[in-house]
């Protein structure tokens, strides 16, 4: 293994001290920490040190003296997802921000969450719902992502979409930047209450999305709300061309529009070298007073949209409560099962955004030809997945190559060749990565809000 640079050693010597040792782990250990969670372990390998701060003041401690030594660490969350970082920092060393837990509260009047970027959002709910609130909307694999990746990555997919997408509950950062200053972003938080996002100039935005370009969310503010009774209906369909799904997502948005709607998911799954045989439909509504009204309401819109045969669900009294196991029924896999599910061989994907206009037919019509590329692959299986929200759909493509043979590379050049028909389209990436690369820094340096960012003071730039 080559030395360290010039400096490292001491800077690491310096933050054994200040931080003690339990806070760095070296060697096989560090690497043996990021491929245990990542989907994409080959491409972590290159990882020789992890720091674990437990607070901004730790991590602010950590950048100051690693920035003095000219080493910028690389957050590190969870790596439930599939993108993988379009500019990579110093991959040697990793800054884990899985130990960033406090703080940890919620104010009930405020109706507002306080909480540590490692946080994930099934801990979130489950604290929110025993006291009587909820996180609105959520990712819905199994609630391990954390709230600082929702930031990071500027949630806008999964559950609870029809009314909120997960980055809009995004109302305070906290987040310590390249040059170690400790910076609290939200109108009120920045005050010392969280709950106001709005009504000062705020720097947010230039946070949400950025995974770790700009600073490190060390902090996250969540409003919450009135937690709601849920019910749902599942059902399938056969497997549509692009035109139809896009007529049915037209039917779809048109049943949100009465407020009794909070999640739709169209999803389809195919092993490796096969045919979708259909689309699962999952529609989940709401209501205040019962769960009984929230089954009437699931059981009219499925009625509406040509459900056969749907499968039922009703949350119960001590789901709503966040009480385990029934609290787990809200997401679609048990706790800890999307990482077994994906598999350590690898999960790679596109995903993007795009409004309800004409180019919605287009998207679909170019995900239509990605999944076919990705069911032509020897893959484990390809999962399409939209999520229609009242102004925005999301549309993805996975691939699981678990249980199959392809390479991740083989996978990306696939995928490569659709990058830019969606950026014709006006498509907008969401979790950007390294396939997006030429794409978005094409896009940052001709932008000029970009340049504002800039001259705010902040030292990444395009390569």
């Amino acid at each position: 293994m080559a030395a360290w640079p010039s400096g490292w050693e001491r800077a690491l010597d310096r933050l054994r001290d200040a931080l003690g040792r339990d806070r760095i782990l070296e060697g096989a250990p560090a690497i043996h920490e990021i491929r245990r969670r990542s989907l994409n372990p080959a491409d972590d390998a290159a990882l020789r040190c992890l720091l674990r701060p437990q607070s901004s003041e730790e991590c602010r401690i950590a950048i100051e003296v690693l920035g003095e030594a000219g080493c910028r660490p690389r957050p590190i969350g969870a790596l439930t997802t599939f993108w993988e970082p379009a500019h990579p920092l110093d991959a040697a060393i990793g800054l884990d921000t899985l130990a960033l837990r406090i703080p940890d509260r919620i104010d009930v009047r405020e109706r507002v969450g306080y909480f540590g970027a490692g946080t994930t959002v099934r801990e979130v709910d489950r604290a929110a719902r025993a006291q009587g609130l909820c996180l609105m909307a959520y990712p819905d694999s199994d609630g391990s992502a954390p709230v600082g990746s929702m930031a990071a990555m500027a949630c806008t997919s999964g559950l609870g979409m029809a009314r909120l997408s997960p980055v809009e509950q995004i109302v305070g950062l906290t987040i310590v930047t390249p040059e170690a200053r400790i910076v609290r972003t939200g109108a009120s938080w920045r005050l010392g209450r969280g709950g106001i996002a709005h009504g000062l100039p705020d720097p947010t935005g230039m946070f949400l999305g950025s995974q770790g370009r700009f600073g490190v969310i060390t902090e996250v503010v969540l409003t919450l709300a009135s937690a709601p009774f849920l019910a749902a209906r599942v059902w399938r369909t056969p497997w549509h061309p692009p035109g139809e799904i896009a007529d049915a997502l037209r039917r779809t948005r048109r049943e949100m529009d009465d407020g009794a709607i909070d999640s739709i998911r169209l999803e389809a799954v195919a092993p490796g070298g096969t045919e979708p045989a259909a689309l699962e439909w999952f529609v989940r509504c709401w209501a205040p007073d019962s769960g009984a009204s929230a089954d009437a309401r699931a059981a009219e819109a499925a009625d509406r949209l040509g459900a056969r045969a749907a499968r039922g669900w009703v949350e119960s009294a001590a789901g709503r409560r966040g009480e385990l196991p029934d609290h787990d029924a809200r997401y679609s896999l048990p706790p800890g099962a999307h990482h077994e599910r994906t598999g350590q061989a690898g999960f790679l994907g596109i995903e993007v955004n795009v409004n309800w206009g004409e180019h919605l037919e287009g998207t679909l019509d170019v995900f239509a030809g990605l999944f076919a590329a990705l069911r032509a692959l020897p893959l484990g299986h390809a999962r399409l997945g939209i999520y229609p929200a009242p102004h925005t759909v999301s549309i993805g493509a996975h691939a699981m190559l678990t249980g199959g043979s392809a390479t991740p590379d083989v996978v990306r050049d696939a995928m490569a060749a659709f990058i830019e028909p969606l950026n014709a389209l006006g498509a907008l990436p969401y979790r950007p990565g390294r396939l997006w690369r030429g794409v978005m820094d094409h896009r940052e340096r001709a932008d000029p809000a970009c340049e504002l960012l800039r001259r705010a003071g902040l030292s990444w730039r395009p390569s």
